[in-house]
């Protein structure tokens, strides 16, 4: 989704500067254990993905940090008032902009480590996919949605209070409106991710070749064209909604929030910048 990213950018600002710098600098590791865990990779493969990753980090550091900070300062400046959808729509379709261009040079390197992954390797990964996936379709059936909608508000009330340094009382409803809505569409995403499975499946078979590349960015991006555009229409739904509510909810930041949430963005965008020199 277009917001993923925007998202994950705005957390970013819930972490202290010298987390975000600790957190980067040992990026490539991070990355190789989550990788390692998912295929169980072999000691040859390893070292070609560490390969891989060191050299996209470079030219992620040197080319797209500068990037993300001139963006983040962006809506910092724009949030010292209320957001319009147009402006919340803009940023998102931004973020997923910058998000593709990531995706798109990172996926020649993708591309030549699924190729060098065996049938077995890929089958148990999406085996465990799939299973994952089945897990959230049956804990969400048991209690008609009760535990995720706890743990997505406990999630959101955290992250709210963080970044903003406190939720008032008027500002509950669209937390709970947020929360209830997170329910009412989560079993549309559980069947995009049952579809998300099967097209993942799909896009292993066709590593080593420009196909995969394609579709392998298309999945990431969560893209409305997969499955021939069968949830296009939620997916058009989902971003219009979330549009809606960030600017809504802007609009009702006290002064103090406005603050808060702005130096956050700009402490960040100052250790991004630091990180890229």
């Amino acid at each position: 989704m277009p917001a993923v990213f925007l998202a994950v950018l705005l957390s970013s600002s819930l972490l202290s500067g010298c987390l975000v710098r600790f957190m980067y600098d040992w990026l490539d590791v991070y990355a190789a254990w989550k990788i390692d865990d998912y295929f169980d990779i072999t000691r040859s493969q390893k070292s070609s993905l560490y390969s891989e990753l060191d050299t996209i980090i470079a030219w992620h550091r040197k080319s797209e940090l500068s990037k993300y900070s001139a963006f983040l300062r962006e809506i910092s400046a724009a949030a010292e008032k209320p957001l319009s959808e147009a402006q919340v729509g803009d940023f998102l379709d931004r973020a997923y902009g910058m998000s593709r261009v990531l995706l798109q040079h990172s996926a020649p390197s993708m591309n030549r480590l699924a190729a060098e992954l065996t049938d077995d390797q890929i089958a148990s990964y999406v085996l465990d996919r799939t299973r994952h996936q089945q897990n959230d379709r049956k804990d969400f059936m048991q209690d008609s949605g009760v535990k995720a909608h706890r743990k997505f508000k406990k999630q959101l009330v955290s992250s709210l209070e963080y970044t903003l340094g406190g939720i008032e009382p008027s500002q509950q409803y669209y937390v709970d409106t947020l929360a209830g809505w997170y329910v009412i569409i989560y079993p549309k995403w559980l069947e995009y991710e049952e579809l998300w499975v099967n097209e993942l499946a799909r896009t292993f078979r066709e590593r080593g070749t420009p196909a995969f590349e394609k579709d392998i960015i298309l999945l990431f991006l969560n893209a409305p064209e997969l499955g021939g555009g069968k949830y296009s229409g939620f997916i058009r739904m989902y971003n219009d909604k979330l549009v809606r509510w960030i600017s809504d909810f802007s609009a009702r930041l006290t002064p103090e929030q406005r603050e808060h949430f702005r130096e956050r963005l700009d402490d960040l965008a100052d250790e991004l910048d630091s990180i890229g020199r």
